[in-house]
């Protein structure tokens, strides 16, 4: 799924109750997103940066304890 959150803010919540039912199911659920809230609520998390095309495409911090991503440069921008 790539940027399911561009939707309205309150479908939020039951798109990440969707895609745990799948998840809880024994799926397999990518998700690419930028909102910070979303990131932190993901079972295991790659960040890709550090920027667009050429000067990208790095995993500039990667885990399951959310603490790595909010120590990463992405996060903090």
């Amino acid at each position: 799924m790539n940027h399911l959150f561009g939707l309205h803010p309150r479908d939020h919540n039951l798109i990440i109750k969707m895609i745990e039912e799948l998840r809880d199911k024994g799926n397999t659920v990518i998700v690419v997103e930028h909102d910070k809230d979303t990131i932190l609520s993901a079972d295991y998390i790659i960040d890709v940066g550090p920027s667009a095309g050429t000067k990208g495409g790095f995993i500039i911090a990667e885990g399951t304890n959310p603490r790595n991503y909010k120590k990463s440069k992405l996060y903090n921008r």
